[in-house]
């Protein structure tokens, strides 16, 4: 119903905006019909996106998972090994758009169409088959399970929940 400030400050979306929108079920059942049922991939730059999507359908329908998705390609992590740019970098669509020489001016970043357009002006630029088979995830269970695991700091290391036999670390090298 409300925009976190967050949002606002990055996409300049106002609540005015949101609330001339469809609602996130009428939205997604047009999205699904577009897609089919055939076998597909979705692509996303970063993870975020699906992330907010499972989460939408989580609270919407009750599922944990998107049930049209077979495929899905993170094209950020696909776009840095092409440009072979280290894992822990995250690079942005501009950037990405800037080191291939895509001109990117025209573009209002941030806005959900003009970023999918750049987005598949990146992807055919980096097309790659092979590669992209190899950043290409089944939607399955391990899959869901995957991207929604959220990971809990320790707070007492003698807790009897703690398995001690996981805590250690052998060098592949030395042993």
């Amino acid at each position: 119903k409300k925009l976190h400030s967050r949002v606002k400050e990055l996409t300049n979306i106002t609540n005015d905006d949101i609330s001339t929108g469809k609602p996130f079920s009428q939205a997604m059942s047009m999205f699904r019909k577009w897609v089919s049922n055939e076998p597909n991939i979705i692509m996303t730059w970063g993870d975020t996106d699906i992330r907010v999507m499972i989460e939408n359908f989580r609270y919407f329908n009750g599922i944990g998972f998107i049930p049209f998705l077979s495929n899905y390609v993170n094209l950020q992590k696909y776009a840095q090994a092409f440009m072979n740019i280290p894992k822990a970098e995250q690079i942005g669509l501009s950037h990405a758009a800037e080191k291939l020489g895509i001109d990117f001016e025209n573009y209002s970043l941030h806005r959900a169409l003009d970023d999918s357009k750049l987005t598949a002006d990146l992807f055919k630029t980096m097309y790659n088959k092979s590669m992209l088979d190899s950043y290409t995830h089944i939607c399955d269970a391990s899959f869901y399970t995957r991207l929604t695991f959220k990971p809990k700091p320790i707070t007492d290391i003698n807790s009897p929940l703690i398995d001690k036999t996981k805590m250690r670390c052998v060098c592949d090298i030395c042993g």
